[in-house]
């Protein structure tokens, strides 16, 4: 068989995929489609090296690689196995060739065979394909366009995430100034950590041997401690002129070994809200086992997506689906710590307070972490490889390069006006807490001066918040059952708005999610106002049973319509959408009262467990690097996915546990160093105060 007839066969069974095949017996219709494909209007270098290596009549050994490269249909196509990648690592390693993806749309409506539920008659096919390295993506759309043509079969590239052929021509991390740049920084962050623990231990072993003695007296008489021995003066290092200057004081912001210490410091203030630190790890938890899930749908690279989509309605995966609710307990407690701790300094400081040290503490506390992370998102297109990872990587780094600065601004939930444009997706989350941050000194103000007006006002903006949420929705007509509680990025609206979905138009946006922060606000004025609460414990147990009803209803409402793939009505759409995420507040505000006023019994042993505490003091730093571990985990992959529940199990214990890893050294390195600095330069009047004043008392949450 001549060679040539062997790459054109191979490309004709590709290119035909489930329309056309190409007869193998038929030689001269083989040579004829050979002719119409030496003739496609592409760039004169990119046909020359087609026609010298694809397409030659002597084929040569790396033309065969890279046909063996090329993605082929296999089994399981009427369950959804259209992803066909190919060997991206095969085709990379020759030299002259390089990979591209190409997202299809194949048309197989003249097909007479019967598909089955949840396949349309245009199938979304995913192609690794691999040419020589002077056809560039315009090159391979033109000439597969052409060459489909010239077969008649109807097909087109998808305009989906990926807007055109995407070719992957790894760039060197070198020349990339922002790469060389996060690197310099990770080695000066390194370089501080490992100084700052040196002055320290020097600081301490001078201290240790410096003998507590009175330098005044000539004779050295020995101070009386009640030991005949020598004791060393143990607190010197608060004298120490080692301390007195700035950069020694700087050096020590970075020590590590005292970040760590803090770090893993089980002690809770008596009056702290113990069950918060369980409330946050828990929550946290599900916003990972929401993304690990999430980001898998967003690759497009699942052989089983209509088998999995089974999974999807069964009843258990519906705490999955709603794993988007975590994200409104944050909301919740952010509230209350904010209620709590103005209150209390107001009342102490006679209704005063430092405002512009309020908002300082806020913005320097969340900003260096979440540049730091803009950072490592605009790097990480160099710290991998694979078929999908170009795609999505070069995306994210063209994001972040065009609205960086309205993510450090907290603007990004408003611009850019699409959800999947922002840089580093999950801090639409910091910009709403941000934005309710702002204005919660109105309600706290007041609360404090006039009680029954400030929580007047906080009902009337949930009625506000309210009535906005419905009728964004029942004007773009969204189906909140479909966009699977969120999740999934959000349900395309039936209203015809531009293509405006749900995620963009309500999931993301202030005005429809700060209920629950003003829940948590009132929660925030009960707890402050009254140290002990009695009630019988029946009427306690009632407010469990009432609590569990509402979340059971919140995370398994939806689940009829999901099971059986039908719709909501307008009203239980509004309503719901509206509702949902408020009634989850309420019942989690049951959980911390309850827990707090002494009703919470093992639950709040549990929630209260002291190994709680340093994993929630990794909670704002795990947010943000979550994200990008998962990322790495799943587009960094050469083969398809194919997933079962068992699959997803051990996917999520081994990226939870990545991210608190991962987080460790993040917090270490910018989040507590730089929360250490504000103490620099931050008013000696603001610095006194209860030295075992605990966390959970602070302005802040995640």
């Amino acid at each position: 068989m001549p060679p040539c007839y062997t790459c054109c066969s191979i490309i004709g069974l590709l290119l035909a995929l489930l329309g056309v095949l190409v007869k193998s017996q038929q030689y001269d219709h083989l040579s004829r489609w050979y002719d119409d494909v030496n003739h496609v209007n592409v760039s004169q270098q990119c046909q020359q090296d087609l026609n010298e290596t694809l397409l030659s009549p002597n084929i040569s050994k790396d033309a065969l690689y890279a046909l063996d490269a090329f993605g082929k249909p296999g089994s399981g196509i009427l369950v959804g196995d259209l992803v066909w990648l190919g060997s991206y690592q095969e085709c990379q390693d020759l030299e002259q060739f390089h990979y591209c993806l190409l997202d299809l749309s194949i048309n197989v409506s003249d097909i007479p065979i019967p598909l089955p539920p949840g396949m349309k008659k245009s199938l979304p096919v995913r192609w690794g394909t691999c040419f020589p390295r002077s056809c560039n993506e315009d090159d391979v759309f033109t000439g597969i366009t052409q060459v489909a043509d010239k077969l008649h079969i109807k097909f087109n590239i998808t305009p989906g995430v990926v807007q055109h052929v995407q070719c992957s021509d790894p760039t060197n991390m070198w020349s990339d100034g922002v790469f060389v740049f996060t690197v310099i920084l990770c080695c000066i962050l390194g370089s501080l950590m490992l100084s700052g623990y040196a002055l320290d231990v020097f600081i301490r072993e001078s201290s240790e041997n410096i003998p507590l003695t009175n330098p005044s007296h000539n004779n050295d008489r020995q101070v009386s401690t009640g030991s005949t021995e020598e004791t060393p003066l143990l607190k010197i290092e608060k004298d120490s002129k080692y301390l007195k200057s700035l950069p020694s004081q700087f050096l020590l912001c970075f020590a590590f070994n005292r970040n760590l210490s803090k770090l893993l410091d089980t002690k809770q203030n008596e009056r702290s809200i113990l069950c918060l630190n369980g409330i946050r790890v828990i929550s946290m938890s599900w916003v990972i086992l929401g993304h690990v899930f999430a980001v898998i749908l967003s690759t497009q690279s699942i052989d089983n997506v209509l088998t999995f989509t089974t999974i999807i309605k069964r009843f258990g995966f519906q705490a999955v689906l709603n794993a988007p609710f975590s994200v409104d307990t944050f909301f919740l407690l952010s509230g209350l710590l904010v209620t709590m701790g103005c209150l209390k300094r107001l009342e102490k400081n006679n209704g005063r307070l430092p405002w512009f040290w309020f908002y300082f503490h806020r913005y320097w506390r969340l900003t260096p972490c979440l540049c730091f992370i803009i950072l490592i998102t605009m790097s990480q297109q160099h710290l991998g490889e694979g078929p999908v990872w170009f795609p999505m990587m070069k995306n994210m780094v063209s994001h972040c390069q065009k609205y960086w600065w309205t993510t450090i601004l907290y603007i990004n939930n408003f611009y850019p006006t699409r959800f999947d444009e922002q840089c580093v997706g999950v801090t639409w989350y910091l910009s709403n807490d941000m934005q309710f941050f702002i204005i919660s000194p109105i309600f706290i103000i007041l609360l404090y001066k006039f009680k029954k007006l400030g929580i007047a006002s906080m009902i009337l903006t949930c009625l506000v918040s309210f009535s906005i949420t419905i009728g964004l929705i029942v004007r773009n007509d969204f189906d909140i059952a479909s966009s699977a509680g969120g999740i999934a990025g959000g349900a395309t609206g039936r209203g015809n708005l531009g293509g405006s979905n749900f995620t963009t138009t309500v999931y993301q946006k202030p005005y429809c999610r700060i209920s629950v922060y003003l829940v948590g606000m009132g929660l925030g004025l009960l707890l402050h106002q009254h140290r002990k609460i009695r009630m019988p414990k029946a009427l306690a147990v009632l407010g469990w049973l009432f609590a569990t009803m509402l979340a059971m209803l919140v995370v398994y409402g939806l689940y009829p319509a999901i099971s059986e793939g039908t719709s909501l009505s307008k009203t239980g759409n509004a309503l719901y959408g509206a509702l949902a995420r408020c009634t989850w507040g309420i019942a989690v505000s049951w959980v911390i009262f309850a827990c707090y006023f002494g009703y919470g019994g093992p639950i709040n042993q549990f929630l209260s467990w002291k190994g709680w505490v340093p994993l929630s003091r990794l909670t704002y730093t795990a947010y943000l690097i979550h994200l990008p571990i998962v990322y790495q985990f799943y587009q960094a992959h050469d083969v398809p996915w194919h997933l079962d529940l068992i699959d997803y199990c051990y996917y999520f214990v081994a990226i939870a546990g990545l991210t608190y890893s991962v987080a460790v050294l993040f917090s270490l390195a910018v989040e507590y160093p730089f929360a250490n600095m504000e103490k620099l330069f931050l008013p000696g009047s603001l610095q006194r105060g209860d030295p075992k004043k605990d966390d959970d008392t602070k302005q802040d949450n995640v």
